[in-house]
């Protein structure tokens, strides 16, 4: 992905991209592809917990209780979704899902106190 977008950086500029500006700009434009890999993990473990017969609802809250304690980051600068983005996705995942007995994990209270 990143030697691509340093020859999508030549060709809009002419330059290669070993300058500040040019490895600054391909470092952006990578994020996005490590949001898109986040998105599809939290996706796939939603699954897997899903047909491991585990409570899946645990995901969303994790997020939640993420959002209220974390400092905001400019979604243009982060590595990761943001937290709120994650936990509405889940959700919604989650209410899609075909009803399974579940059985919730162990670790109690959740979420915890902050």
């Amino acid at each position: 992905q990143n030697s691509g977008l340093s020859i999508l950086w030549f060709l809009a500029t002419g330059r290669r991209g070993s300058g500040a500006a040019g490895e600054t700009a391909s470092r952006m434009l990578s994020l996005k592809f490590s949001r898109d890999a986040e998105r599809e993990a939290d996706a796939q473990g939603l699954e897997r917990l899903h047909r491991a017969g585990i409570d899946p609802r645990g995901m969303p809250e994790f997020f939640e209780v993420m959002a209220r304690g974390s400092a905001s980051v400019p979604v243009l600068l982060s590595t990761h979704p943001v937290s709120e983005a994650r936990q509405r996705t889940l959700s919604a995942r989650i209410a899609s899902l075909p009803e399974k007995e579940v059985s919730p994990l162990p670790w109690k209270p959740w979420p915890p106190a902050m």
